[in-house]
């Protein structure tokens, strides 16, 4: 981590809010602006949130939909025990063959209502190989979603801006209604990170 990184890391108004509020990352403020806006989540509401470490996102979707519902945080990396009881952690791989077997075995073989996708890949800081990546991810994230999301149910995803991403809203549309192409305030300064808000045909 470098010097300026952290510099600007101690200025972020979203990772003090984030410590404030007792998340775990300030990515739980780009979930209760889109939830503010657009009022996607209702309480007993099954979520997923796909690249979901270290859970700042799980935690606000958690409170969204209250002691009834359920968030499936699911992550590659290990993410911590949370404190809130309605958040099951699934440590996979999203590319693993069996991840929607054991997803619809804690949702016993119900469908969900929300899917959100976070999802990053280990940035190298090439612009085109990165892109890459990120579109390869958001790519299975669909498919995860075309799976488990029930009809009308609302997905969330992160891409970054780019050509290539215009074709994927175009794969996307086959199947997913666009509400909204959204930038949070909670957007690192500097990122062209966007979210699709889309809802299933």
């Amino acid at each position: 981590m470098n010097k300026r990184w952290l510099e600007e890391r101690k200025k972020d108004i979203f990772v003090k809010l984030a410590k404030d509020k007792g998340f775990r990352s300030r990515a739980a403020f780009k979930l209760l602006y889109i939830q503010k806006k657009y009022n996607i989540i209702k309480k007993g509401d099954i979520i997923i949130d796909l690249g979901a470490a270290p859970g700042g996102i799980s935690q606000a979707a958690s409170q969204l939909t209250g002691d009834k519902g359920l968030v499936i945080s699911i992550d590659i990396k290990p993410i911590k025990p949370f404190k809130e009881k309605n958040i099951k952690i699934l440590q996979k791989d999203i590319n693993d063959p069996f991840l929607i077997k054991e997803i619809f075995k804690i949702t016993n073989g119900k469908k969900v209502d929300v899917i959100i996708s976070d999802v990053s890949p280990h940035l190298s800081g090439i612009r085109e190989i990165d892109i890459a990546k990120q579109l390869d991810l958001a790519y299975r994230c669909l498919e995860i979603a075309n799976e488990l999301l029930k009809e009308n149910g609302y997905f969330i995803i992160k891409l970054f801006e780019s050509p290539e991403a215009k074709e994927f809203e175009k794969n996307i549309l086959k199947k997913y209604k666009l509400i909204k192409k959204e930038i949070t305030p909670a957007t690192r300064k500097g990122s062209s990170e966007f979210f699709y808000i889309l809802l299933k045909k």
